[in-house]
C-alpha cells in the first residue's frame, strides 16, 4: 500500500509558506511598534506627572494663593501641556502661554475682567520670579520692562513726528501703561491710532516698536497693549554675558575729585553681601540684599575660571533698582582697572558670548 502523504509539509516553498512569513513577520513588527508606543507614552506619562509634582512643589514654595494656583494650572494645561516645569521657570515659556492666555480673553472678556486678569498673572509672575531680565541680555516683549523704563512715543504717520517723553507707570499682563514726563501733556490721540515707540534700555541696547493706542486711563496715562516683536536696532559697547558669583563687597568712600589713585590702600566703611548677575569688559551687575549708597566705590573679587584668574576690582554705581523682597540691583562701572585686569576680562566675555547665539550677549 502506498504511504499516505501528510496533510501540509512545512516549510514548504509555495505561495501559502511566503504568506504565512510575511504576516508573521508584520505581526511581530506591529508588535514591536506597539510596544515601544506604549513604553513611550508611558514615560511621557511619567514625565508630565514628575513635572506637574514639581509645578505644585514650586507653588507651595513661592506660597501662591489658591485662585493664582489654578488660574496658573489651567494655563499650563492649556498652552503649554507637554512642558509645564518648563513654562513655569523659563521666561520665554512663561511669557508664550501669558500671549496666547490674554489674546485669547481679549477677544471675549469685558475690559474689566481683561485689567484684573492681567494684575492676577503680573502678581503670579513676581511670586515665580520671572519678573527680572537680567542686566545686559536683550528683552523681546514689553512685559519685561520695568517701571520708570523711559519711553519716547509719537504718531507712527507724518514725516516730522514730534516725539513725547513718557515712563512706564505701571505694567500688567494684559497692559503697558506709559505717562508723560518731565511734566508734559498728553496729546489728544484716539484710542486705536497706531503709535510708534522707542527707547534705551540701560546696558542693553535701543529698541523700537509699533502699537496701537488702547485707552487713556487715569493718570492720566496710555494704556497699551503688550507687543512681543521688539526691534533691536543698537547695541552697548561691551558684550555682556550672564555671570554668577557670590560676592563680599567691601564699601569704601568714593573721591570727589574723581582721582582713583590709591585706592588698594583706603579702609573699607562696611562690608556688603550680595551676587554678581552679569559681567562685562565695562563693568557689573549685582544684586543685594539691601540698597547700596550710589556715592560710595565697591572693591570685590573675581574668580574667573577655568584658570580662576583672581581679580581685585573697584566698581563704581552708575545706577539701582529696587527689587521685590528690600533687594536691590546695582549695575556698575570698573574704575582704575589697569589694562592687563581688562584684557583678563574682555578675553573671559569674549570666549564665553562664543558658547551661544550672538544675539543674545550683544550689547
Amino acid at each position: 500500500m502506498p504511504e499516505t502523504p501528510p496533510f501540509y509539509v512545512w516549510p514548504m516553498a509555495d505561495e501559502r509558506t511566503l504568506t504565512i512569513a510575511m504576516l508573521l513577520l508584520c505581526g511581530l513588527f506591529a508588535g514591536a511598534v506597539a510596544l515601544e508606543l506604549h513604553r513611550r507614552r508611558r514615560e511621557r506619562g511619567l514625565r508630565l506627572d514628575a513635572e506637574w509634582r514639581a509645578v505644585q512643589e514650586l507653588a507651595e514654595d513661592r506660597e501662591l494663593p489658591g485662585e493664582d494656583w489654578a488660574l496658573l494650572q489651567a494655563i499650563v494645561r492649556q498652552y503649554a501641556p507637554g512642558a509645564p516645569y518648563r513654562a513655569v521657570t523659563a521666561r520665554t515659556a512663561f511669557d508664550e502661554c501669558i500671549a496666547q492666555y490674554i489674546a485669547a480673553l481679549r477677544a471675549t472678556a469685558p475690559p474689566g475682567e481683561l485689567a484684573a486678569r492681567g494684575a492676577q498673572l503680573h502678581h503670579i509672575r513676581m511670586q515665580l520670579g520671572l519678573d527680572y531680565v537680567p542686566i545686559g541680555q536683550r528683552i523681546h516683549s514689553t512685559r519685561e520692562l520695568r517701571e520708570g523704563q523711559v519711553i519716547w512715543a509719537a504718531r507712527a504717520t507724518g514725516h516730522d513726528p514730534q516725539w513725547l517723553s513718557c515712563a512706564v507707570a505701571d505694567l500688567d499682563e494684559a497692559f503697558l501703561r506709559l505717562a508723560p514726563s518731565r511734566g508734559e501733556t498728553l496729546p489728544d490721540y484716539a484710542p486705536g491710532e497706531m503709535l510708534k515707540f522707542r527707547f534705551w534700555r540701560d546696558e542693553d541696547a535701543r529698541y523700537v516698536f509699533d502699537a496701537p493706542l488702547h485707552a487713556v486711563v487715569e493718570g492720566p496715562a496710555w494704556a497699551v497693549a503688550h507687543i512681543r516683536d521688539l526691534k533691536r536696532i543698537q547695541a552697548r559697547a561691551h558684550f555682556r554675558i550672564r555671570f554668577e558669583q557670590p560676592v563680599h563687597a567691601a564699601v569704601i568712600s568714593a573721591p570727589v575729585d574723581e582721582d582713583y589713585t590709591g585706592l588698594e590702600h583706603r579702609q573699607a566703611v562696611t562690608h556688603v553681601r550680595g551676587k554678581l548677575t552679569s559681567l562685562s569688559g565695562g563693568g557689573v551687575a549685582i544684586v543685594f540684599e539691601q540698597p547700596v549708597p550710589a556715592q560710595v566705590l565697591l572693591r570685590l573679587s573675581l574668580d574667573l575660571p577655568p584658570n580662576e584668574e583672581h581679580l581685585v576690582v573697584f566698581v563704581r554705581p552708575v545706577g539701582a533698582q529696587h527689587l521685590p523682597g528690600g533687594r536691590s540691583l546695582l549695575r556698575g562701572r570698573f574704575v582704575a582697572l589697569s589694562e592687563e585686569s581688562r584684557e583678563i576680562i574682555t578675553r573671559y566675555v569674549f570666549l564665553k558670548q562664543k558658547q551661544r547665539p550672538r544675539d543674545e550677549f550683544a550689547g
